[in-house]
């Protein structure tokens, strides 16, 4: 294992586990969900169903999580679409320690989820730290 790589996670990724709204709160009929990354740490998230086909992953950004980022998916959801906004391992409700190594595939468990339970186009979006993942 690379020291390197666990002094920047400590440095640079700061996790969030304060749950600071849920869909319910803005309105919002969401289903939780969990699946798990390559690694097989639990990940958790909200699928909220939208009217057209396709659906948006939500990656949050650094010192955050699912929750307190509710109003972009809320903004998706608005335009139509179907929204799955989900935390990273080691953040939010999820399951694990936070690691800036599983943020990639993180996405790409969330992503495989996705396309498996929802129909149509699968798209991204992220802020801050979740654009670059």
């Amino acid at each position: 294992m690379n020291p390197l790589a666990g002094f920047l996670t400590r440095r640079t990724l700061l996790a969030d586990r304060f749950l600071y709204a849920t869909p319910a709160s803005l309105g919002l009929e969401a289903a939780e969900v969990t699946f798990w990354n390559v690694a097989g740490i639990e990940l958790h998230g909200w699928i909220i169903a939208g009217r057209k086909p396709g659906t948006v992953v939500f990656c949050p950004g650094n010192s955050g999580n699912a929750s307190s980022h509710l109003h972009y998916a809320r903004l998706v959801w608005r335009a139509g679409y179907s929204v799955l906004s989900f935390d990273y391992q080691g953040c939010g409700r999820s399951a694990g320690k936070p690691d800036l190594r599983s943020l990639v595939s993180d996405v790409d468990a969330a992503c495989q989820f996705a396309a498996f339970h929802a129909p149509g186009p699968i798209a991204l979006f992220g802020i801050s730290l979740g654009a670059g993942a």
